[in-house]
């Protein structure tokens, strides 16, 4: 693992200041939480999730593009002018940072390249209505939107790679949205889904079998060879990555 802190490259984890701890949480997600752990981040290097955990204290204090954590979702689209906006990509521009440049307008990635629209639609649709969600998906987690990403982006991108991570990322998204209501997909045991997300080794430290990969592991470990310093205010929750062992 490797970080860039102020313009420097630090090839070791845990990583901590006075302000922030940076650590491996699990052997998917890095984790980046202040001292008191009332920020906590957990970030995917292989697929680009992110997850923003807040204390209560922050409630109706934040703005952008997690909303306004107000458990008001009219207004999750509140600009740093105080403007409710309604459309999704004119609210994304407004936190834009002073030396960004507004990119170039949105356009359906599957209108722009049609010929690929069939096979995205058909491999991400059968991906992510895979029997083996039934248990939460769609009565618990409705698949729509995870359905819409992944063919948004497997438009656009047909290099074997990028479209396995893709996919992969639809998939982990999916599952980790089912753990965080408490029902754990063991979709690495199907060999269709898991040999998608083979080809980036995602979740794997010193994988033998599917078998050491759950959905559900203990933040409150050390995995791999890193022995990362556990806070002692650690709230034990599931994360996807492999069983210690």
């Amino acid at each position: 693992d490797s970080i860039l802190i102020n313009g420097k490259i630090r090839h070791t984890l845990p990583y901590q200041t006075d302000d922030v701890i940076i650590r491996r949480a699990s052997t998917v997600f890095i984790e980046v939480r202040n001292i008191q752990s009332t920020v906590v981040i957990h970030f995917d290097p292989l697929t680009s999730r992110i997850y923003i955990k807040l204390h209560p204290s922050f409630f109706n204090q934040v703005r952008g593009l997690c909303g306004t954590f107000n458990y008001v979702t009219k207004d999750d689209f509140l600009t740093p002018n105080n403007v409710i906006e309604t459309n999704l990509v004119t609210f994304a521009n407004a936190y834009l940072a002073s030396s960004c440049s507004i990119p170039d307008q949105q356009i359906d990635t599957c209108f722009n390249f049609p010929a690929n629209e069939h096979s995205a639609r058909t491999e991400c649709t059968n991906l992510l209505k895979h029997s083996i969600f039934s248990s939460c998906s769609p009565l618990i987690i409705d698949p729509t939107f995870f359905i819409t990403s992944c063919i948004r982006d497997l438009c656009e991108d047909q290099s074997t790679i990028h479209r396995d991570q893709v996919k992969c990322s639809a998939i982990t998204a999916l599952a980790h949205a089912c753990a965080l209501k408490g029902i754990i997909i063991d979709w690495m045991t199907n060999k269709t889904l898991a040999s998608t997300c083979q080809i980036i080794n995602y979740g794997q430290c010193g994988l033998t079998s599917r078998a050491d990969y759950s959905e559900c592991v203990s933040e409150c470990q050390s995995f791999c060879t890193d022995i990362d310093l556990v806070p002692s205010s650690c709230v034990n929750q599931c994360l996807p990555g492999e069983k210690d062992f």
